[in-house]
């Protein structure tokens, strides 16, 4: 009990900075005529100029969701055989969450002011296809149960890095679309944190708890 009180703060902080970027991001470069400008300006700068690039951009904003719902498939089998069932579905829960916010906030509540032609019209901040990988891949090491190794936090983020750029480099999303989208798992993503850490595993005391006893 005393662990999960000492988190609560933390997670409060780090939800509550999220937001804070988040809300400032989306009044910058949404609200505003030099971020909508320059915004525009990074969309060009990073669309993937040559026909081999720009299809293996699609082909990455096409496939590595796929890639990634297997990899959560597989994490959650672990940890229901691990008998975490409850809290495993919570956690597995995470990228639908965040998908559903990303896509009420991008179509319904957030406006996208006319302040100029700059690129297409229509408001796509935040990118919901950036942040369901993105939580999808949070998801995925909070299942494990224990912090992933090296080559496992690398390809985790390399998928999400992959993910940002497809997105972009397909004139899918601005540059501020993907990173309000990480933005908001930064938001959503601290509070499955407490479910995937319960006092016990496995019906079994964790050291923690047979530490403090």
């Amino acid at each position: 009990m005393t662990e999960r009180r000492r988190r609560g703060p933390v997670v409060l902080a780090v939800s509550a900075a999220s937001a804070g970027l988040f809300v400032a991001l989306f009044a910058l470069a949404v609200l505003t005529e030099p971020g909508q400008r320059a915004d525009v300006a990074g969309l060009a700068l990073l669309t993937a100029p040559e026909p081999l690039l720009a299809g293996t951009a699609r082909l990455v904003r096409a496939l590595l969701p796929v890639a990634a719902a297997g990899v959560l498939v597989a994490a959650l089998v672990a940890a229901v055989r691990r008998r975490a069932g409850g809290r495993a579905l919570v956690v597995a829960g995470l990228p639908l969450v965040v998908l559903g916010l990303a896509t009420v906030l991008r179509d319904i509540v957030l406006p996208r002011p006319f302040l100029g032609a700059h690129g297409y019209l229509h408001n796509t901040f935040p990118s919901a296809h950036t942040a369901t990988l993105a939580a999808t891949c949070v998801a995925v090491v909070l299942l494990l149960g224990r912090r992933p190794g090296g080559w496992a936090t690398a390809a985790l983020a390399t998928s999400v890095l992959l993910a940002a750029w497809a997105n972009v480099a397909t004139q899918a999303h601005r540059p501020s679309d993907v990173v309000g989208a990480l933005l908001l798992v930064g938001i959503v993503a601290p509070w499955a944190v407490p479910a995937s850490r319960p006092g016990s595993r496995d019906g079994q005391p964790t050291p923690e708890s047979t530490n403090r006893r």
